[in-house]
């Protein structure tokens, strides 16, 4: 009788983990926070309810149906918990802050990015003529390709590039098999490569090209003049000839300078060209490489001009179609304002690319970039006298006009 009746609580518990994972649950997240004036919509599913541990900071209101939309409307800046309730079972806890306006110092500024990867990134495998003279490929054969990060080499962890050469030109002497531990797409895997002689001068090689690091130029979006924590870019970096997005071991900013533009045309993305001495003193460091820009933390502030104020961020509701300004550095007289109009805007609920269109009208900019360029990636985008936005992706077949990343988006990763 007694394992009868535990045989029945382990299949209701196991009916209620499989409902908690189809009624999306899981969807909602551990942490919200929330611009004292602005609400928060969630989706649930209809046999899901929540409660606030304290309603002198949250209420909420919804609309039935076979889903519910909860809107969270903030009463006044504080913490406090969302209770996620299954059937009146608490199964989740969400913290909740509500802040006040946040105030960033906005940027503008050209910097030089540097960043270094987690063991080696393999950017491409050759051929090989082997000492029958028959061209072969072991990197290849083996099943390694191009976007792969190699972290160990028969059981030893990789360093950087030079450390991977260095350890495959001790292990290949005699032409024995080497183990190569590989992360591809997020998933670990080894892979077992067999050198072979190469026909030029008689040394055992595997045929791979393996890069460590990446450097470019963007621009300073904004930072927290209290953290010192800065956001910038808008969008991920990825490694040039593979587009994968780099596996961030550490990373660095500096100040740069430009000296040059390549102008956009339909078809042929432009590009500032700048540069920067990485043996000048460093001025932050990246902790973050994602999908909504580069963040870290700065060691000491950028060059400022009259435009590098203190602004408060927009919530995604204060942000309008219409005019706005970016603010920018083309050439060496530092930061400049100006015009664009920010055409549409995307209705986001959860952070994601690609939150407005926005189209350059001045006059200036168009004379000298035919629009956004590479190295304008990160502007930030100025409306109403508040941060709304940054820069982030030009349209290829029309430079006058590409995509940014709501303010908001990026202050939740940079905090």
């Amino acid at each position: 009788m007694k394992k009868k009746f535990l045989n029945i609580c382990a299949a209701l518990f196991f009916a209620l983990g499989i409902f908690v994972q189809a009624s999306g649950i899981g969807n909602i997240p551990d942490t919200l926070n929330i611009s004292y004036g602005q609400s928060k919509l969630l989706k649930i599913g209809s046999s899901i309810s929540l409660s606030p541990a304290s309603e002198s900071v949250l209420q909420l209101s919804s609309e039935n149906g076979a889903d519910k939309n909860i809107e969270i409307v903030p009463k006044q800046t504080g913490e406090t918990e969302l209770n996620v309730n299954v059937f009146g079972v608490k199964v989740k806890s969400v913290k909740v802050n509500v802040h006040g306006p946040r105030e960033v110092i906005v940027g503008g500024q050209s910097i030089g990015v540097a960043l270094y990867t987690k063991g080696a990134l393999i950017v491409g495998t050759s051929n090989l003529r082997d000492e029958n003279g028959n061209t072969v490929n072991p990197a290849k054969d083996a099943g390694l390709k191009s976007g792969d990060v190699i972290e160990k080499v028969n059981g030893v962890e990789i360093k950087d590039a030079d450390h991977v050469m260095s350890i495959i030109n001790n292990v290949t002497v005699s032409g024995a098999p080497v183990t190569i531990d590989i992360l591809r797409d997020g998933q670990r895997q080894s892979v077992e490569v067999t050198p072979v002689k190469d026909n030029a001068d008689g040394a055992y090689r595997m045929g791979i090209w393996v890069r460590d690091s990446m450097a470019g130029v963007g621009t300073m979006s904004f930072y927290n003049p209290a953290t010192k924590k800065f956001a910038s870019l808008g969008h991920a970096v990825y490694d040039s000839d593979t587009n994968t997005l780099l596996n961030l071991k550490s990373g660095e900013i500096v100040e740069s300078e430009i000296f040059g533009i390549k102008q956009g045309q339909e078809g042929s993305p432009g590009e500032l060209q700048g540069s920067f001495d990485s043996n000048k003193p460093k001025i932050g460091s990246i902790v973050t490489n994602n999908d909504f820009g580069i963040y870290g933390e700065l060691y000491s502030e950028p060059e400022k001009s009259e435009y590098n104020k203190i602004m408060e961020t927009a919530t995604i509701d204060e942000t309008t179609v219409g005019p706005a300004k970016i603010l920018t550095t083309i050439d060496g007289t530092g930061v400049k304002e100006y015009d664009i109009y920010i055409e549409k805007l995307s209705n986001q609920e959860y952070p994601s690319t690609k939150s407005m269109v926005i189209k350059v009208t001045d006059k200036e900019l168009l004379a000298k970039t035919g629009g956004i360029i590479q190295g304008m990636s990160g502007s930030p985008i100025i409306q109403n006298g508040k941060v709304v936005g940054a820069v982030t992706h030009v349209f290829v077949n029309d430079p006058t006009k590409g995509y940014g990343l709501y303010a908001q988006w990026m202050l939740e990763q940079m905090e």
